[in-house]
């Protein structure tokens, strides 16, 4: 369960790097300078996936179930959202408005936020201290009735920025010992403008939250509008108030973002898959789309429903890409979305096209039979077919005015390009043909090769 909250930002002041103790040893006249323990820690969230909508920023990551010192956690962590608004996207600062309007209808969209304030915060580099420079113990209260929470947790807020606590999202129960944990994910929609319950923090305190009524808050820094950036980092929290180091902080370019590419194909073709698509017409409010600099190709493979990009594609080449790197037989999908410059702005993804790549594509016909009878039998040699999925060759054989090529190799295809018919009788007229097998589970198999006729004597 997914519960969304805004709360009022929070700037925590950062304490010294590292707490020295000096302990005076029994019987010495001197002190003796002791460093404390790494304090325990969950994971670090890695590897937060983005997306971006026309009404919504949503984020994606793995779940926490380790804390620093390699334990698994009895359970599931829960997860709070922090974020900043920075200042304007490029896009914005160059032409006063999101590059997704375009200058004719620029005036119909006042009432839609779509040129936003003038006076922004400045947007500076975002750096975020680690480790002892974050050394603080704010509690983290239990639900009420539920007892008093831990006092013993670093501090989880960078002193850099004052970032507000957006969300407190729920855990899901995943641990290792699930067959497909490595595959959990949780999802997370940012609300923007919220309506109904919302959740303050208390004191200085990084609390657990307590609904109070929407009208108690002011809710005006909390409302995303489009032409900003807004930075994003999530905290792991252990059911022991136990947290993790802020995860590294993530930009959103926010704006009114070209809709998805149109008419996505994916066409499987040997060793490749080819897509094609057409290119957005409008942004995500259905106004025309004044411009789009490139398209962003993200793929996943198999069971697995995390993307990956994996090639950009100029708006001025051809709207298809090939895709050279996938293997036999596997399950790949694939979306497309367009990015506006500056600022790597992403519109919103395509629908998923799934291919699989079944090999159904044999390799070439063997080229230049021939051969020579010698001693009773008849040798055969072609030249040798090229491929790193080929398994070998079947031989066929006619005889007189027969049409029907018998195979003379029944027990699977030979590996080398040469072959000996012992089974020939004199006086008969025969006509040879080879063709060249796969390694496929399907084992396709090639056209013949031209026919090589003989007559024995």
């Amino acid at each position: 369960m997914t519960r969304s909250v805004m709360l009022h930002p929070i700037r925590i002041t950062a304490l010294p790097a590292a707490i020295i103790l000096l302990v005076g040893l029994s019987g010495c006249g001197h002190k003796t300078r002791l460093t404390p323990p790494e304090p325990l820690r969950l994971a670090t969230i890695t590897g937060i996936q983005a997306d971006m909508t026309c009404n919504t920023i949503s984020l994606q990551w793995e779940p926490v179930l380790f804390d620093s010192r390699g334990n698994v956690l009895d359970a599931p962590a829960a997860y709070l959202i922090l974020r900043r608004r920075g200042g304007l996207t490029e896009s914005t600062e160059k032409t006063g408005k999101t590059t997704s309007t375009p200058p004719s209808t620029s005036t119909q969209h006042a009432h839609d936020s779509d040129i936003p304030p003038t006076d922004p915060a400045p947007d500076t580099p975002l750096t975020v201290p680690t480790g002892a420079d974050q050394v603080m113990t704010p509690e983290i209260d239990s639900e009420p009735g539920q007892g008093s929470g831990s006092s013993r947790h670093p501090d989880i807020l960078p002193t850099e920025y004052e970032y507000s606590i957006i969300a407190w999202v729920e855990g899901i129960p995943v641990t290792p010992s699930d067959p497909d944990w490595a595959k959990a994910r949780i999802t997370w929609e940012d609300p923007g403008i919220v309506s109904g319950p919302i959740w303050v923090p208390g004191d200085r305190k990084i609390r657990k939250p307590r609904m109070i009524p929407d009208a108690d808050t002011d809710r005006g820094p909390d409302i995303l509008v489009p032409g900003y950036n807004y930075y994003y980092m999530i905290v792991a929290v252990s059911a022991d108030g136990v947290t993790s180091e802020p995860s590294t902080p993530i930009r959103i370019p926010w704006m009114h973002v070209p809709g998805p590419p149109r008419n996505v194909t994916g066409e499987v073709g040997q060793n490749r898959v080819t897509l094609r698509w057409a290119a957005p017409e409008t942004n995500c409010r259905g106004l025309p789309l004044a411009q789009w600099d490139f398209a962003e190709i993200h793929r996943s493979t198999g069971d697995s429903m995390r993307y990956t990009m994996v090639a950009r594609v100029e708006a001025t080449q051809p709207a298809e890409y090939r895709d050279d790197s996938v293997a036999i037989d596997t399950v790949y999908r694939y979306r497309i979305r367009v990015m506006v410059l500056p600022g790597d702005v992403p519109g919103e993804y395509s629908e998923a096209v799934e291919v699989v790549t079944t090999d159904v594509f044999p390799p070439p016909a063997p080229m230049d039979l021939t051969g020579a009878a010698v001693s009773g039998d008849v040798y055969l040699n072609w030249r040798h077919v090229a491929g790193s999925d080929l398994a070998g060759y079947h031989v066929y054989r006619r005889t007189g005015t027969s049409t029907a090529f018998i195979r003379l190799t029944p027990d699977g295809p030979v590996s080398s390009n040469t072959f000996i018919d012992s089974s020939v009788q004199p006086g008969e007229h025969y006509g040879y043909a080879v063709t060249s097998v796969d390694s496929s589970p399907r084992f396709n198999e090639s056209d013949q090769s031209d026919e090589w006729t003989i007559s024995v004597r």
